[in-house]
């Protein structure tokens, strides 16, 4: 007995408007504070023009998932041509490279605004956020050299007719499921 196919839709329409509402409600919010910041307390900081740097790269990971939903993002695989296939995976493989530095922007925007707010006696704050920001730094640039080096050459990652060295897929997953345990570890010892 064979297995039926999935329904032959496609889930695009909302990826985009989900990711395009999304990044509206974060600009509109970003765009006030910089505005309060900049204009009207005149004290804007590093944590403002870094959160709008991440706010770029939401900007760019719309643009990536529309581009995709034109080539097949978001329909089941069963249904493309391999040339979409091969689209999908590099939206695939731009969007991680996009998401992990805005998060990244995101977490030291956060935290040198944390910085800013501390009054600077409080010594071990200061300290701890800044074991924060290393440790971010060190997962972030683990994570980008995961998604970049999972393949040898990186085209293997999304063109499967190129003969290329890669990670298996179980390995990336418990290089994932590692640095959340991490966290959790973290987390836990506090």
């Amino acid at each position: 007995m064979s297995v039926p196919l999935p329904p032959n839709e496609s889930r695009g329409p909302s990826l985009i408007a989900n990711q395009w509402i999304t990044v509206s409600i974060a600009s509109l919010l970003v765009l006030l504070r910089v505005y309060t910041r900049a204009f009207l307390r005149k004290a804007a900081g590093a944590d403002d023009w870094t959160i709008v740097i991440a706010m770029g790269f939401a900007v760019a990971q719309g643009i990536v998932t529309t581009f995709g939903v034109d080539n097949g993002f978001g329909r089941h695989i069963e249904y493309l041509q391999p040339d979409q296939i091969r689209n999908v995976l590099l939206m695939t493989q731009i969007l991680e490279v996009l998401y992990t530095i805005g998060t990244f922007l995101v977490r030291v925007s956060v935290c040198l605004l944390v910085l800013r707010m501390v009054p600077p006696t409080h010594r071990e704050f200061f300290k701890y956020t800044y074991i924060f920001l290393a440790f971010f730094a060190v997962m972030s640039t683990a994570t980008l050299l995961s998604i970049l080096l999972a393949c040898i050459p990186i085209q293997g990652t999304w063109d499967r007719e190129i003969k290329a060295r890669c990670i298996p897929p179980l390995d990336l997953t418990i290089i994932a499921k590692t640095q959340c345990g991490m966290w959790l570890h973290i987390l836990e010892s506090e």
